[in-house]
């Protein structure tokens, strides 16, 4: 075999130290994906809690909307009566004229 074949085809067992590197490599890569997990767990939680957030917001803002316009409505029906009842006070003061 020359000097060049034996360089790069060992037939020899992988060193302690090139056998560490490797599972440290890997415990690293395991605490990268771990760290990756909990912080896109992390992200997902605080993206639902403020999709809640703008849900209940939108809620709050709809039932302002609703008691305006439910208090609209009530004004809106006491001067639709009151005109209907001054009307008839006036029908009723006219035929009392007239008698």
């Amino acid at each position: 075999m020359s000097a060049s074949k034996s360089m790069y085809s060992s037939s020899e067992p992988k060193s302690q130290s090139a056998i560490s590197y490797g599972s440290d490599r890997d415990r690293a890569l395991s605490l990268s994906r771990t760290k990756i997990s909990q912080l896109s767990q992390k992200l997902s939680n605080h993206q639902n809690s403020i999709d809640q957030d703008q849900v209940i917001y939108h809620l709050f803002i709809l039932n302002s909307l609703k008691k305006k316009l439910m208090n609209k409505r009530l004004k809106f029906q006491r001067t639709k009566q009151q005109q209907g009842d001054e009307s008839k006070v006036k029908l009723l003061k006219e035929q009392l004229q007239k008698v």
